[in-house]
């Protein structure tokens, strides 16, 4: 720290060190139960600790990493002037990012109990951020809390029968008429409906907002008619409304469904049925597949809350299964839901049903690979021939760069359901696939399932066969050359030398492991030649592209050395 040029690292370093210490003799104090001494010890250490922070903070200003460690160090030692400095300081220098403006605001409204200057800290990053939908919600929020704060002094005032002046406690904060002029000014900059439901979701958590949230209401439906996320809002606020009677009244918000079924309670009923008219005057007047999309998961979510016992639960699985075909009928349903409706059906035991629906998704989204899989998944337990033709359907609609999955599928159940000269061959033909991704993975697949049914002879057969058919992957040497090393004596060195220089040959100079391995074999096998591994890393030093090169001489050197 005495130098000219002090580094960041440096300065981190002692910093950090002071901050353990003083964290040792906190805990210390803790243990010992002494408590004399602190203004000498902890006092002076915070000090010279807060001098270190704000002097590297001058010096890398741009750092804003060092500015939030300064302030956390302020806040777990409540340095309060410190802080406020900090802050005003960093705020001066980094004015764009809002999650600083919104952290400085947050610490003024929360901990320093400083409700105008985290108002006055918003307002200046909305200057400075005009169009941060963020910024906004957060000015939004801390206005309604303001109001909610100041009610809540207020009565308590009047409780204790104590005067209060409008001057302290304005009528226009009290009833939220500042929030809502936020929010006019926050619309007028901002669009988007999901802007305007987030303002909407914070204003219902304050009681006293009922004419703000009827103006979000009105300018959602004046300003968005035709969005989905609009209709989905109006519709859900249908049951919201119903739960705040319920609240008031002292329901359990459990209670709907349970009457629901015939105990007595029809309002509840009203309300789910007023919500599902919604949804239906949406798809009609919306029919889009993001409309069709909100509309069953909706009716989904309703259907998982119910127990699969009762009425309801009948009622709201055939009601779902019902809009999942009105959906399909009108080309509107997405694949997720494809995939959601078959698992309802298999969930009611239908399964020829559900294979219906995997193939109407796979003719609908027939470049998918999910939408095959999940046909796929369903069909394997089919005759060899139906689910042989289903497999090489798959494969010519899909894209090459999509298709793997739909390959490991295919070798899993061939592998399980055909004999092996059928699988033989299927792996045969897909190793010499053009996708490049299907080509290396099937080879290192082929070359295993050799070795398990055909041993050692059959898996050199299949390397020998595909060592020079590209596109290669280091895993498939590496494979034989372990398959190799599990022979007797340790394999055939000759054998070994061949298969290294043969990986070497493709992927010496991106893969310093490979030489690093070679070097080894030669050093520890019984017939290995030791003598060659200066060659061996003079060649490596020449082949390796320059970034790799370092790497290979100090993993080298450890090797040598004995800790590699």
């Amino acid at each position: 720290l005495e130098r000219r040029a002090i580094s960041k690292d440096d300065s981190l370093s002692y910093v950090q060190y002071e901050m353990n210490l003083l964290e040792l003799i906190k805990q210390r104090r803790k243990r010992t139960g002494y408590r004399f001494k602190k203004e000498e010890i902890e006092v002076a250490s915070v000090r010279r600790i807060n001098k270190l922070l704000t002097r590297a903070t001058n010096k890398w200003k741009e750092d804003v990493q060092m500015w939030l460690t300064h302030i956390d160090f302020c806040k777990q030692w409540k340095c309060r002037q410190q802080l406020g400095r900090t802050f005003t300081t960093m705020l001066a220098i980094h004015a764009a990012p809002p999650a600083l403006w919104i952290l400085a605001a947050k610490w003024e409204m929360e901990d320093n109990k400083a409700s105008e200057r985290a108002r006055r800290l918003l307002l200046r990053a909305i200057r400075f951020n005009p169009e941060s939908t963020k910024l906004y919600q957060e000015y939004f929020r801390m206005e309604l809390m303001h109001a909610e704060r100041l009610r809540n002094v207020q009565q308590v005032l009047q409780l204790a029968k104590i005067e209060t002046t409008k001057e302290d406690f304005p009528d226009n904060v009290l009833s939220g008429e500042i929030a809502q002029r936020v929010y006019q000014n926050a619309s007028k900059t901002i669009s988007g409906v999901k802007f305007h439901i987030t303002l909407l979701s914070i204003a219902k958590s304050f009681d006293f907002t009922k004419e703000l949230q009827k103006e979000i209401w009105e300018t959602l439906k004046s300003r968005y008619p035709d969005d989905h996320h609009t209709w989905d809002e109006v519709a859900r606020h249908q049951l919201r409304a119903q739960d705040d009677t319920a609240a008031s009244a002292g329901m359990s918000a459990a209670e709907p469904d349970c009457d629901a079924e015939g105990s007595g309670t029809t309002a509840w009923t009203g309300a789910v049925a007023r919500c599902v008219a919604v949804y239906e005057e949406a798809v009609a007047a919306l029919p889009t597949e993001a409309m069709w999309s909100c509309f069953i998961n909706f009716c989904l979510r309703r259907m998982s809350k119910s127990s699969n016992a009762n009425l309801l639960a009948k009622q709201w699985n055939a009601q779902t299964l019902a809009l999942f075909d009105r959906a399909h009928q009108a080309s509107l349903l997405s694949e997720k839901l494809y995939k959601r409706w078959a698992q309802v059906l298999l969930g009611e035991h239908q399964e020829e049903e559900a294979g219906k629906v995997t193939r109407l998704m796979c003719e609908r989204y027939p470049l998918s690979c999910d939408a095959w899989l999940c046909h796929l998944r369903l069909h394997v337990g089919e005759s060899s021939a139906d689910a042989s033709r289903l497999f090489q359907e798959a494969a010519e609609r899909i894209s090459d760069k999509k298709l793997l999955p739909v390959v490991i599928l295919w070798l899993k159940w061939s592998n399980a359901n055909q004999p092996e000269a059928e699988t033989e061959a299927l792996y045969q033909k897909l190793a010499l696939s053009s996708a490049r991704k299907v080509s290396i993975s099937v080879k290192k697949r082929f070359l295993n399932w050799a070795y398990k049914h055909g041993g050692y002879k059959k898996a050199h057969s299949v390397f020998q066969s595909f060592q020079e058919c590209r596109p290669h992957s280091k895993e498939f040497f590496q494979r034989m050359i372990a398959i190799e090393k599990e022979q007797a004596a340790g394999g055939n060195m000759e054998k070994l030398r061949e298969f290294y220089e043969r990986a070497l040959r493709e992927f010496g100079a991106t893969e310093p492991d490979l030489w690093l391995a070679y070097v080894l074999e030669e050093r520890r096998h019984p017939k290995g030649r030791p003598e060659a591994c200066g060659k061996i890393h003079w060649r490596a030093v020449r082949t390796l592209a320059a970034e790799h090169v370092d790497l290979f001489i100090s993993r080298f050197a450890l090797m040598q050395a004995g800790h590699l």
